[in-house]
């Protein structure tokens, strides 16, 4: 509604008036502010999109034109593991940079300890006792040390009660609230038990640190873990978490979700995958082509949200990724 000199006079509402275009001004100024800032980190103006080009198979010549498209979250950097490592692969300082000191990263709130208040209740025939720290929680040494770059000071509660309960082999079922930090309560646990293992259970993959040739080095994607979730935000979000927690491991972790392009995410999966995090749509797409991906060497099987994830809607998909792995005759399921 706009209101002229004459009306403002008559209603008194000049200075509401005045005060309106003040605020639209500052509000203006403080996004171009923000604008400006965002630049300055890295952050470019939406673009659109080639669905088409990401999706086709390359031809001769054609992978130059690739690096001036925007990455994607399933592309993002992880550490890549050398036949010539030992047990224990080298520290990559500018990985660890980006992994772990990045200044977006989530860190604990002020408030952070009045989580050790919450209560916890627990049905079992057997539990474990709960772990008050994490030097004292069985793990292994690369996870500790992991925990430590994340800055974890302290389990909460649903970590104390889930991580010795995963250590000894049991089912679990988890429900706690949103940034009581579940996402390190499945994985810790389940990662640290593969961990010292992995040489003997993954199967086989190139040497990524000689490079990759898609037409000589790709192998069969046959995850040890397999973590569903219903939407691609919080999949990445896990997999975020999971380039973290395998940090200077043999474990791979890869993430396929729907609206990426398929062929950036089957080559990852072709360069091997130990941890497959991803959405059932496009996990159910990848595991139709059994060249690219088996299910057969599954040791965990976790489902996040799993109350929207057990819904009669996402039934027939779910049925079909649990039938896909071994995880049901080994006691070695997850839900949160």
């Amino acid at each position: 509604m706009s209101v002229n000199g004459k009306e403002n006079e008559r209603f008194g509402v000049q200075k509401m008036t005045e005060a309106i275009d003040q605020v639209a001004d500052s509000a203006n100024n403080l996004k171009e502010e923000a604008a400006a800032l965002a630049r300055q980190k890295g952050w470019t103006e939406p673009q659109r999109y080639d669905y088409d080009t990401y999706n086709a198979d390359p031809k001769p010549g054609e992978g130059a034109g690739l690096s001036d498209l925007p990455e994607w979250a399933s592309n993002a950097a992880k550490y890549e593991w050398k036949e010539e490592y030992g047990d224990v692969g080298p520290r990559n300082e500018e990985l660890e940079k980006m992994l772990f000191h990045d200044e977006y990263l989530n860190r604990a709130g002020n408030k952070f300890d009045r989580l050790r208040e919450v209560k916890v209740t627990a049905e079992t025939t057997h539990q474990p006792d709960p772990v008050k720290n994490f030097d004292d929680a069985g793990l292994h040494p690369v996870m500790r040390e992991n925990i430590k770059l994340c800055g974890y000071k302290a389990p909460t509660p649903i970590q104390a009660y889930a991580i010795p309960a995963v250590l000894t082999g049991n089912d679990l079922i988890a429900v706690a609230q949103t940034g009581s930090g579940k996402t390190a309560a499945f994985l810790i646990p389940v990662l640290s038990k593969l961990m010292g293992k992995a040489k003997k259970l993954a199967a086989p993959r190139p040497d990524l640190g000689n490079g990759f040739s898609e037409s000589l080095d790709c192998v069969r994607a046959e995850p040890l873990v397999l973590i569903v979730a219903p939407t691609r935000e919080l999949s990445t979000q896990i997999f975020d978490e999971a380039r973290r927690l395998c940090y200077r491991s043999m474990l791979r972790p890869c993430v396929v979700y729907g609206g990426g392009p398929t062929r950036e995410q089957r080559l990852e999966l072709q360069k091997g995958c130990d941890v497959l995090i991803g959405t059932p749509g496009r996990l159910l797409d990848f595991m139709e082509k059994p060249h690219i991906l088996s299910l057969h060497r599954v040791k965990y099987t976790i489902v996040d949200e799993a109350d929207e994830m057990l819904h009669s809607d996402w039934e027939t998909e779910l049925s079909k990724l649990m039938s896909g792995g071994g995880t049901y005759t080994k006691q070695a399921r997850i839900i949160t």
